[in-house]
């Protein structure tokens, strides 16, 4: 599972990287897609004067540390440019432990760094559309974790923004939990393995965490936090539909078997970060968003 993990990691990560090599005048060795002859191209694009894709980092939790920061700085052609989070400490021992040279205190400092070509959002849910906002408006890339947004309304939000910036790539980290299988069951039902035709698809998942009453409280719990994000619902359904297309309804059930949970306060204070407000301008209108940083008071 860790192999797998490491490997999904890179390949997401290196389809990021590449989009933007594809878009802009920026050097990735082959070498990551396992072609070889990095030497060469190496020397090709010292010659041909092409730059390094430099990026930013707001959020750098468990995942971003343990997956994202390695597989980025495993690429040639990449430098991680500097980290944002919640507190400068934090920050500060990030960019020690992984060799990166600068700390920024505000979002916004990081977003309209000169030198950043693409942007890494990996906060919690609730900053994730403000954060792309701001990132397209200064003509960034952006790689968001899923969950994609808080709501139906700031999906929307951040798909017209990305639709108007073609130049710019804007993408999703992918569901993980299928993708070792996705090809086998696809190929498995376009050969009618499971019949002519599939009507009903059931999905569980079980988390121990959540079984136990006295299981600390997750940001994942917290609709102030995660938004209308059913756990894990929505990835578990993005999986289903690499296999079967897009559903043509779609039912939900829920039920609160665990009222409280202790946690909840020690949860909030981690959501005492100072207001920025800051305004774009495209084509003529104005973009007015506000967004919590990551500093606390």
């Amino acid at each position: 599972r860790k192999t797998f993990n490491s490997n999904h990691a890179k390949v997401r990560i290196t389809n990021w990287i590449g989009n933007i090599n594809n878009n802009d005048n920026y050097y990735i060795s082959k070498r990551n897609y396992g072609l070889g002859q990095e030497e060469e191209e190496d020397e090709d694009a010292k010659e041909q004067g092409l730059q390094t894709i430099k990026i930013g980092i707001i959020g750098a939790g468990s995942t971003t540390r343990a997956r994202h920061i390695p597989n980025l700085q495993a690429l040639p052609g990449v430098q991680i440019k500097g980290i944002c989070n919640r507190t400068r400490s934090v920050s500060e021992s990030i960019c020690k432990q992984f060799n990166i040279p600068e700390v920024f205190d505000y979002p916004i400092d990081l977003i309209n760094d000169p030198e950043i070509s693409g942007v890494l959002i990996g906060t919690w849910p609730y900053l994730h559309c403000p954060l792309t906002l701001a990132c397209l408006q200064a003509n960034k890339h952006v790689l968001c974790e899923a969950r994609m947004a808080m709501n139906s309304h700031e999906a929307h939000e951040m798909y017209s923004a990305a639709q108007s910036k073609p130049d710019l790539v804007t993408q999703l980290v992918p569901s993980p939990y299928t993708l070792r299988v996705d090809s086998t069951i696809r190929r498995l039902l376009s050969s009618s393995f499971l019949g002519s035709s599939v009507f009903l698809i059931r999905a569980r998942h079980h988390l121990n965490s959540y079984l136990s009453p006295s299981a600390p409280i997750s940001w994942r719990q917290d609709f102030e936090l995660s938004g209308l994000n059913s756990l894990s619902l929505g990835s578990l359904y993005e999986s289903i539909s690499r296999w079967c297309g897009p559903a043509k309804s779609v039912l939900a059930q829920s039920q609160v078997l665990v009222k409280t949970r202790p946690g909840w306060d020690s949860l909030h204070d981690k959501k005492k970060f100072n207001i920025l407000e800051e305004f774009f301008q495209e084509q003529n209108q104005k973009f007015k968003f506000q967004f919590e940083c990551f500093r606390r008071k």
